[in-house]
């Protein structure tokens, strides 16, 4: 038998040839080692799109091990519905009750809801409970309001293009009650919407997750990262996010400052001026094969590497 062990994307895939005979057991130990620990460096993996049931608590020992496999910090377990329906994967706890750790690996409950094919699918994270508005569940405002007052955060799934998203997103941005635009899902990137969000001055921090439950994949493949203040809690986590200090990947580490500010923080210039830009990334070349590293000004590409 030929083995390919990994766990994230972290860790060095190992490689194993392994020869068992009819009757007999082996045993094979495989250590796994970093090439990089960016929980040591404040920042913390998340999928923010997964749909996985957990109507128990008993299964939060299980699913808590599953997720430490695929090495993924904040497992966003989506209930997901319509106006009349929302018990897809459902969660048997919201709020601080739905939050199960062990380590620095939690189990949170979110939702995929409210979610139409007219004004697009959407997000919430960190909610103390389950937010649902049927007979007013075309005004989204209704949520994100109620998600603000719970101390979660909003935002649109799917690149903010499928379902009809940019219809939701037009109604819904001037309110400025929305964090985040899912701009990694599954296989695919699409950064267009983000960029138009951003040409308007509003800001939304980029997220992504698998849709697991879904679509075809495995938890954390897409994941986005957040610099975590302290230690790592939900509170920390949201704040995070809430601050822009967050990148997506399917593997690759960026890094990137202007004038020496990272991701999420701000650079105010007294007058018009030039500012001191530095991008890199990091892979394991094992795995990725980077060959063009990108910086993008105002929706345009500035500098390729």
């Amino acid at each position: 038998y030929r083995l390919r062990v990994f766990k994230g994307i972290e860790y060095r895939m190992e490689h194993r040839e392994v020869r068992i005979e009819a009757g007999r057991r082996v045993k094979l130990d495989v250590p796994l080692a970093r090439w990089i620990n960016l929980p040591a460096l404040g920042w913390y993996s998340a999928d923010d799109h997964l749909h996985i049931s957990r109507p128990v608590k008993e299964l939060d020992p299980l699913l808590s091990k599953w997720m430490q496999a695929e090495d993924l910090n904040v497992a966003n377990l989506l209930q997901f519905g319509t106006w009349n329906s929302f018990f897809g994967a459902p969660q048997h706890a919201f709020g601080s009750d739905g939050v199960y750790r062990e380590g620095n690996f939690l189990l949170v409950s979110g939702q995929e809801n409210p979610r139409t094919d007219f004004l697009g699918h959407t997000i919430i994270l960190g909610g103390r409970t389950p937010i649902q508005f049927s007979e007013q569940y075309e005004i989204f405002r209704n949520f994100w309001e109620e998600a603000r007052r719970q101390g979660g955060l909003s935002g649109y799934a799917h690149w903010g293009t499928g379902s009809e998203a940019q219809h939701g997103l037009a109604v819904d941005l001037p309110d400025g009650l929305l964090d985040f635009l899912e701009v990694l899902e599954c296989w695919d990137a699409n950064y267009d919407v983000w960029y138009e969000i951003l040409n308007t001055g509003i800001r939304m921090a980029p997220t992504a997750g698998t849709d697991y439950g879904t679509l075809p994949n495995l938890p954390g493949r897409e994941r986005f990262y957040t610099s975590v203040q302290g230690p790592l809690t939900i509170a920390s986590w949201l704040d995070g996010i809430r601050r822009g200090a967050t990148f997506v990947t399917n593997g690759p580490i960026l890094e990137f400052r202007v004038n020496d500010k990272g991701m999420g923080e701000e650079v105010a210039l007294a007058e018009p001026g030039t500012v001191q830009v530095e991008a890199s990334v990091r892979f394991d070349p094992e795995r990725d094969d980077v060959f063009r590293l990108e910086v993008v000004q105002n929706g345009t590409l500035l500098k390729s590497y």
